[in-house]
């Protein structure tokens, strides 16, 4: 990773393809959660295992 490297988005609470995510809307949708807004979610994971991403700032 590079200082100014773009690592996500904001934008639409419909999430697809997160392994793991249990939530949905009444339609069946994936979603993150109880969404107020848009937002961005921050996992770093290594070796597979996600770490606290206060730990790299």
């Amino acid at each position: 990773m590079k200082q100014g490297q773009v690592i996500g988005h904001v934008g639409p609470k419909y999430v697809y393809g997160v392994k793991g995510n249990q939530y949905s809307d009444s339609t069946g949708r994936p979603t993150n959660g109880a969404t107020t807004g848009p937002h961005l979610h921050l996992g770093i994971r290594l070796d597979g295992k996600y770490q606290n991403p206060l730990n790299y700032f």
